[in-house]
């Protein structure tokens, strides 16, 4: 067996993967196998072996191009059927405040109203990289590995709701809960007093507000964009003890805190008038 043989064989074992396509695609490599496929006319096993690592090769690198296509909407599915994550998870609760209103005055706006908070809802969701573990009428159950990305989250989505409020006459105002814990995990499900805070803590903010447990606030760490302000102790359905609780609160608010009462002011004033009109 000749030494050239001999280098060939030793790449095909030593190495795998896309270090072996750079090395057998190297000038060196190449010249190798043009000799040795010279050769291989009189040695027919040789031959299918050289065919085989071809194929092999070449599986390769279609195998690569198809995992460059595959873009985020197929990670997402990916991820969601693999369920919600083990160990430490970040819940998140949201509902609409006092939701019932747009209900009494037909299924119609109720319904409307659902779908374009439903959509911004899951549209924020995703771009955090949250996994939507139950939707339950206005409300929505969201696990998060990230803590910061929950906040975050929740950030993105009180602004986008303040925006869309101060453009229509139907303001719909969020409240949002967080806490983080390792809850049980049941059919693609989560329980336990992790899950139980979290919605108890949401039943406590008002809308537009975001509402965290002091885990929460401990896992983030301080941040140039917002500040946990203290909401004291807080007693809790189904919690013996009470749980100290904190707003997140975009900089900007606390820096101007009439600019903020005012705006949610004329949101309540504009509602008002709104529905006096149609009355």
């Amino acid at each position: 067996m000749g030494w050239d043989l001999i280098a060939l064989i030793a790449v095909v074992f030593i190495f795998s993967g896309s270090i072996l396509k750079i090395i057998l695609n190297s000038p060196p490599a190449k010249a190798w196998a043009t000799r040795i496929a010279g050769k291989s006319g009189s040695d027919p096993a040789l031959a299918d072996r050289i065919e085989m690592l071809e194929k092999k090769l070449s599986r390769k690198d279609r195998a690569d191009q198809l995992a460059q296509r595959v873009g985020k909407e197929e990670t997402e599915r990916i991820r969601r059927e693999m369920g919600p994550s083990q160990g430490t998870v970040t819940i998140l609760f949201s509902d609409i405040e006092n939701f019932s209103r747009f209900v009494d005055r037909g299924d119609e706006l109720g319904h409307e109203i659902l779908q374009i908070h439903n959509r911004i809802m899951r549209d924020q969701i995703k771009s955090h990289d949250g996994l939507e573990v139950k939707n339950y009428g206005d409300g929505f159950m969201v696990s998060f590995s990230s803590a910061r990305k929950a906040v975050q989250c929740s950030l993105d989505i009180q602004e986008i709701f303040k925006t869309y409020n101060f453009k229509h006459m139907e303001p719909i105002r969020v409240r949002i809960g967080i806490n983080s814990g390792e809850p049980i995990q049941e059919h693609g499900d989560y329980i336990g007093r992790t899950v139980n805070l979290a919605a108890r803590i949401a039943d406590c903010a008002r809308g537009g507000e975001i509402w965290v447990s002091d885990i929460i606030r401990n896992l983030v760490g301080p941040s140039r964009d917002f500040q946990f302000v203290e909401r004291g102790t807080q007693r809790l359905q189904g919690f013996t003890e009470p749980q100290h609780l904190c707003e997140v609160v975009k900089i900007e608010a606390l820096e101007s805190p009439e600019k903020h009462e005012l705006e949610q002011r004329l949101m309540e004033l504009e509602a008002k008038l709104k529905r006096e009109i149609e009355h």
